[in-house]
């Protein structure tokens, strides 16, 4: 019964604070990026692209309510993308990935595909057997799993006799490419959303895989810090060695 009634507690909170934001916004609208929250979210689908409302919620120690609120609101005016994948419905800023690599960017996001990514990582060569064991999963889900992984080019498998043995992918260009051509494309769209959306953006940075924005409107100013490589940190880059 107590369980029950702090849950009930939560949802009351949560709904007042995604409401009172309701109130907020209508008595004056801001300029989306400008919202400390918002912000949060946004910078986090640009590291996380493809995630699920409830991850975020979770990973950001935020209410379910109040980021679905802000997801909409910054869907609406074109800054984010949604997308239902299989049973889940995905989010990722507007333009920032090309459309085949949505299935896979959906599945990385999740933490399971990442475990068994970091487990094959650190453990060249483990059998399904030893990263079942590892991991405490089901044979029939850690397959389905592998399958998936081995299908997009995430990982390699190869047979010996019996056994199946994992291994890191080399070859990325085949999974994500994040090209610069990919890069200016989304550094454009981006820019012209924030102008659209009242401010005046000014790109203090552009190097490598980070892209940092100073955002103005009035007296308020932003800074909005942008990841803009897609290949997930613990495989091997295209050009060699590993993504720092």
């Amino acid at each position: 019964m107590p369980e029950k009634i702090g849950d009930a507690l939560k949802r009351a909170i949560a709904q007042e604070r995604a409401v009172g934001e309701v109130e907020k916004s209508k008595k004056g609208e801001e300029s989306l990026l400008l919202n400390p929250t918002r912000l949060v979210i946004f910078q986090y689908l640009c590291k996380n692209p493809c995630s699920k409302l409830r991850v975020i919620a979770r990973t950001l120690d935020l209410a379910v309510p109040t980021v679905d609120w802000h997801l909409k609101k910054m869907t609406e005016k074109g800054l984010v993308t949604t997308k239902k994948v299989g049973k889940n419905r995905i989010y990722y800023p507007a333009e920032m990935i090309e459309s085949e690599d949505i299935e896979v960017l959906a599945l990385l996001s999740g933490d399971k595909a990442r475990f068994i990514c970091d487990t094959i990582a650190a453990n060249p060569g483990i059998t399904q057997k030893k990263l079942c064991k590892k991991l405490g999963m089901y044979q029939q889900e850690c397959g389905w799993y592998t399958s998936k992984l081995t299908e997009y080019a995430i990982i390699n498998c190869i047979r010996d006799g019996k056994y199946k043995h994992y291994y890191i992918s080399e070859n990325l260009d085949k999974v994500l490419r994040s090209d610069r051509k990919r890069r200016n494309h989304f550094k454009k769209t981006l820019l012209r959303a924030l102008k659209r959306d009242g401010t005046k953006p000014e790109i203090i940075r552009s190097r490598g895989d980070v892209l940092v924005i100073q955002i103005e409107s009035g007296k308020e100013k932003m800074i909005l810090k942008v990841n803009l490589n897609l290949v997930p940190r613990f495989l091997p880059h295209p050009k060699g060695g590993n993504i720092t």
